[in-house]
């Protein structure tokens, strides 16, 4: 297999990534934004959804979307109110007073029922959204609520970044990935084992489960590409704060695949390389958790091309 198509993107990808901020108070028609109300019968935080908004005055005037529980409250459903901006602690897109309202309508009915089961059952409750392709969820509210806590006053506005970066069309695949062995930052000599450790087929043979070791075109640079790279990260004492969207597992200090070379006349052989044993410059092992994906960072290698004859293969 000479070499291994990695992606459609003819050199270059796109990033689009949304980042919620305030650069000005805006708020959209049919958006829901959260005030305290303050009453004799004490003080009740509901949702408002948005009529109108001034941000030359910064008013916003809404109908109320909860149904008070504060018994005698001068509130009710659907009333009309006028805020200002200052009074508003929260924000949000979707409608997140339905499922209250479902549950107190239930609750109100009586019965052995559990209204939480119920309203959820009906699909009042807001569900959250996944990525694409299975990542895990990444919703707009939640940002938002990180942005609040850190400033201190909720986001108003969104910024859309548009980020480019490189990504080879095609790589080298070196061989099927059998295993590699890291100094992990948690202090551990681990091994890591592919889901293929035990076949008996080389990279024609493989299926989209397979993880491949691969390079670049110049030999500089070492991939795993494609299936199951994902990591028991509690096994590797990776828990808690450890854990990261981007984290850095270790020093990668050896690393075997296997494959068929013309110097071993074709036979199915695993090799090993241990990464910077001449040099003691050895990469570092990257792991993307949300994607899951692992990454060869920095160290001193090389596959050389001779004018005559085969690459003698991983040099350090």
């Amino acid at each position: 297999m000479p070499s291994f198509e990695h992606s459609p993107t003819c050199g270059g990808a796109r990033h689009q990534r949304n980042s919620w901020f305030s650069k000005g108070p805006k708020y959209k028609p049919g958006s829901y934004v959260k005030k305290a109300f303050k009453s004799r019968q004490g003080t009740e935080r509901m949702w408002v959804r948005v009529s109108r908004a001034d941000d030359n005055t910064k008013t916003l005037i809404g109908s109320l979307d909860n149904v008070p529980a504060l018994p005698g409250s001068p509130y009710h459903l659907g009333q009309e109110v006028r805020m200002q901006y200052s009074e508003i602690i929260g924000t949000s897109n979707s409608n997140p007073a339905k499922f209250d309202r479902c549950v107190r309508d239930v609750q109100a009915h009586g019965g052995p029922v559990n209204a939480y089961a119920v309203c959820t059952a009906a699909g009042t409750r807001n569900k959250k959204r996944r990525g694409k392709r299975g990542n895990p969820p990444n919703p707009e509210d939640a940002a938002q609520d990180m942005y609040e806590s850190f400033h201190g006053k909720p986001a108003t506005s969104q910024v859309l970044v548009k980020e480019e970066y490189h990504v080879h069309e095609h790589l080298a695949t070196l061989g099927v990935l059998v295993s590699f062995r890291v100094a992990t930052v948690t202090g551990l000599d681990a091994e890591v084992e592919s889901s293929d450790a035990a076949g008996d087929f080389d990279e024609v043979g493989a299926d989209d489960k397979t993880v491949f070791l691969a390079s670049n075109e110049q030999g500089t640079q070492l991939y795993f590409v494609g299936g199951d790279q994902s990591l028991d990260l509690a096994r590797l004492k990776f828990t808690g704060d450890l854990v990261k969207d981007d984290m850095v597992i270790g020093i990668l200090y050896e690393v075997t695949y296997r494959t068929r070379k013309k110097f071993d006349k074709f036979q199915l052989t695993e090799y090993y390389h241990e990464l910077g044993e001449e040099t003691g410059d050895q990469p570092f092992l990257r792991y993307d958790s949300l994607s899951p994906h692992l990454a060869i960072s920095g160290g001193k290698y090389k596959i050389k091309m001779p004018l005559i004859g085969m690459s003698p293969g991983i040099e350090n």
